[in-house]
């Protein structure tokens, strides 16, 4: 499998809208209801834990999946940016989809399962301590790539594409740092949208 062949499938599989699938099974469109992203964290407060939950696997399994067969055929940095692109920007939706956090965990996860491990657990300490869903993913994408980057941590997949990676989450995380920055921002206790 080439380079061009490994990218397109795993734009492919990163494209698969699960949030979407999962939300249309129960009759709804998750796209119209709460804040309208098609993430494991809009399809939890909008369509239920089961559906939250799938969504949130399948995300997770998706990064994971790519990642492995780049790894595979040692373009491990072309199915990371690959795989978040799909997800992020879907040819199916319009190219508006979820925020890549799920799917970048999966990519870690692929590439080291104690990376992996230590962004889950970042995530939730980051949760404990704000209760808001998007610092949280913010600050444990930003704070597990500067460990990798500072500890020298040896990944099949290079540091700069999970750099890339890193800012393509920043940048759909923009709405989401505008509110915190206004302090309007909710903690998931009272965050509806």
């Amino acid at each position: 499998m080439n380079a061009l062949h490994l990218a397109g499938l795993a734009y492919t599989l990163g494209s698969i809208p699960f949030g979407v699938i999962f939300a249309r099974l129960q009759g709804t469109d998750i796209r119209s209801k709460g804040s309208g992203n098609i993430g494991a964290t809009n399809a939890l407060r909008t369509s239920g834990k089961l559906v939250g939950l799938s969504t949130l696997l399948c995300d997770i399994a998706k990064g994971y999946a790519a990642m492995h067969v780049g790894i595979r055929y040692n373009c491990a940095n072309i199915a990371c940016i690959a795989v978040l692109c799909g997800h992020m920007f879907p040819v199916w939706l319009k190219f508006s989809g979820g925020k890549g956090v799920a799917t970048f965990l999966g990519i870690l996860f692929a590439a080291s399962g104690y990376v992996g491990t230590i962004n889950l657990i970042a995530w939730g300490g980051f949760f404990v301590l704000t209760r808001i869903s998007s610092l949280s993913s913010l600050l444990s994408v930003t704070t597990t790539h500067a460990m990798i980057w500072l500890w020298r941590v040896i990944l099949p997949v290079d540091t700069w594409a999970l750099f890339v990676g890193v800012l393509l989450i920043i940048a759909k995380h923009s709405s989401n740092i505008k509110r915190l920055l206004n302090g309007t921002e909710l903690p998931a206790s009272q965050n509806k949208t």
